[in-house]
């Protein structure tokens, strides 16, 4: 289940493409991640993100990151994030009145970087992994915050 704001593109993309991967980033990516943030697709930006974010069609790119083709699923990989989850989705619905998307998404494949997979292959060596996280416009990873995204104010 994902839970995605109405305000961006994402949950309507996925209603019109029910399929998506899920790149799970290590805390060293922060600053990749961090330079997607002010990006949109949209051209013009629209007037309520106009002055705060930019028009940008290659995400990749512009994050230093490296796409990957996927297995089942149309949607590229991003090669740096040590888990990647293909998904295709189930089933999509409004939630609150029309502020949050609810996304069911089925798990079709896992790919997981060689240093965090245990030896059996069906298992993530989980003190291996520096998971981000971001909470309340803040980069976090197992310890204390390390970083704020360019929105947070506090």
């Amino acid at each position: 289940m994902l839970g995605l704001g109405r305000t961006g593109q994402t949950f309507e993309n996925l209603r019109e493409n029910p399929e998506c991967v899920l790149n799970y980033a290590s805390e060293d990516l922060w600053p990749r991640v961090e330079r997607l943030a002010p990006l949109t697709a949209a051209d013009p930006v629209p007037p309520e993100k106009a002055g705060v974010f930019r028009t940008e069609r290659d995400k990749f790119g512009a994050a230093g990151l490296t796409p990957v083709a996927s297995e089942l699923v149309s949607a590229p990989r991003v090669a740096e994030c040590p888990i990647q989850v293909e998904c295709r989705v189930v089933s999509t619905r409004v939630a609150e009145e029309n502020i949050v998307g609810v996304v069911e998404a089925q798990v079709l494949r896992v790919h997981v970087h060689p240093e965090l997979a245990a030896a059996d292959g069906r298992h993530v060596v989980v003190d291996a992994w520096r998971p981000l996280f971001y909470a309340f416009r803040r980069y976090l990873g197992r310890g204390a915050e390390f970083a704020r995204s360019f929105r947070s104010t506090g």
